[in-house]
């Protein structure tokens, strides 16, 4: 395992661009599904689909065309129940039941869909240590805001810390906001005049809380990355808190996908 930060990170974008090339990454989902109670088809997968309060079903399907069922999933009178961010692959399709915005539904992935074969890497910033950025970390009241995702909806969050830095070249002071568990991991999705350019809606920034939750401690913006809907239209990603839209460009992490 690489301790230098350059080898760290070198390691962190083979591993990145393995998952993005993967059969089954972010780039193959061609549907997102959500389920009621009423069974419904979900195209092109065969049988009917429901979901009830901890799991999705599905009813119809013949055995013999599902492998790789995961701790989780199961059949049960001839129905294939699904706990949820669990998966089984339906003729070659990858079926995952997800848990989001209070809903449960089925993600469909197709290694064969065209945002997938015509994916042919990331684009990224090389590493910059001056976004290495020791930040001072501040809890706040909880408070409920709304924020809209990349599809139009809108849906509730809790704004739970802030964080404030200066920035690394004119030395101004910087102050973003942090929705999520506190000490737990998380990353927050933000948007800067580059990603703007590169036509990213957002990029996802990791956290690394500090101990408490308070206190100093670093961000890495060298490990900011592509949200899930830049490599499909199926995901449904937060757009930025009004706090972490920056009037700035932030030359570190993942910039555009790459074509063939």
């Amino acid at each position: 395992m690489p301790t230098d930060p350059t080898s760290k990170f070198a390691a962190f974008r083979a591993r990145r661009e393995a998952y993005a090339l993967a059969p089954f990454s972010d780039s193959a989902l061609i549907g997102t599904h959500y389920l009621s109670e009423t069974p419904e088809t979900v195209d092109p997968i065969a049988g009917t689909w429901y979901a009830t309060p901890d799991a999705v079903v599905g009813v119809g399907l013949d055995p013999a065309d599902v492998t790789d069922l995961q701790e989780g999933v199961a059949w049960v009178d001839g129905n294939l129940v699904f706990a949820p961010e669990k998966s089984a692959v339906w003729r070659g399709l990858r079926l995952l039941a997800i848990a989001r915005i209070g809903l449960l539904g089925l993600r469909v992935f197709d290694p064969e869909a065209e945002t997938r074969t015509t994916l042919a890497g990331i684009d990224v910033y090389g590493y910059d240590p001056q976004w290495v950025i020791e930040a001072e970390f501040v809890l706040l009241a909880p408070e409920d805001v709304e924020i809209t995702l990349v599809t139009g909806r809108k849906v509730p969050v809790t704004v739970t810390a802030q964080f404030t830095f200066q920035h690394p070249v004119d030395g101004q002071s910087v102050t973003m906001q942090v929705n999520g568990e506190i000490g737990q991991p998380t990353s927050i999705s933000f948007l800067d005049t580059a990603a703007k350019e590169a036509g990213a809606p957002l990029r996802f920034l990791p956290i690394r809380w500090p101990e408490g939750g308070a206190g100093k401690t670093v961000v890495d913006f060298n490990y900011a990355t592509l949200p899930p809907c830049s490599f499909s239209p199926h995901f449904m990603c937060p757009l930025p808190l009004p706090g972490n839209r920056l009037s700035f460009p932030v030359r570190a992490g993942e910039r555009a996908l790459v074509r063939k």
